[in-house]
């Protein structure tokens, strides 16, 4: 009898989650309606030197697929995978926030990615065609970080809409709004990060450039987009 109350109080919790998350869906523009389940992105992900030397580079994917942490913060689940240090696989679940204002995305950001938490979401204004926001700012409260130096602490950032720019996928030029966002304090304890992402209207966020303290890069590319 205990179990079945359980269950009943357990369905009472969840459901106001369920229509929340569907009354977002359902007000955002069918033309952004980009991450939908079993569709999985490929990227090429390739890490620069300062000295413009390729130093890594491996296949990272993206799955629209079932994950609890974005179950309980009401996204839409999305799953990387990817090589870790000694080259074994890894899966790091997070998710796609798509309201009628905007699009957020949350980039992988462990393993050989960790400095990418360092960083806010890439996000954009919709609709794009009338976006009049040239600059905004965000911070973000860090909790827990494999920074150490930044935990309990607050990360502040500077989001630059650049224009557009036409961006090789395939066999087509496709046309991409770009975007800078740049870290501006606790510069001292970790040093600058900043980055550059492109969005597609068709095919979601395709390019993420992510500069380090050192010089060096990281340039994460969309190769193919597959639909199961």
């Amino acid at each position: 009898m205990r179990d079945i109350f359980f269950k009943i109080g357990v369905l009472i919790f969840l459901m106001p989650l369920f229509m929340s998350f569907s009354s977002c869906n359902s007000q955002t523009d069918n033309r952004y309606d980009i991450y939908n389940k079993g569709k999985k992105w490929e990227y090429n992900c390739k890490f620069y030197s300062s000295n413009q030397q390729v130093t890594d580079s491996f296949i990272m994917t993206m799955e629209v697929k079932s994950n609890f942490a974005a179950f309980i913060s009401q996204q839409i689940p999305i799953v990387y995978e990817y090589p870790d240090e000694n080259g074994e696989m890894i899966k790091d679940g997070t998710g796609v926030v798509v309201d009628e204002s905007y699009i957020s995305i949350h980039q992988p950001r462990i393993g050989k990615l960790t400095f990418a938490s360092i960083l806010p979401m890439p996000s954009i204004h919709l609709p794009l065609e009338s976006e009049n926001v040239v600059e905004s700012y965000t911070e973000t409260k860090i909790t827990k970080s494999p920074f150490k130096e930044l935990e309990g602490k607050t990360v502040k950032y500077k989001i630059t809409s650049i224009g557009t720019d036409s961006l090789s996928f395939k066999d087509d030029m496709i046309k991409c709004y770009i975007y800078e966002a740049k870290q501006l304090n606790m510069i001292e304890e970790v040093g600058e990060y900043s980055m550059h992402y492109w969005f597609n209207e068709d095919y979601g966020f395709v390019r993420y450039l992510f500069f380090k303290p050192d010089e060096s890069w990281v340039d994460i590319k969309l190769r193919d987009i597959i639909n199961n």
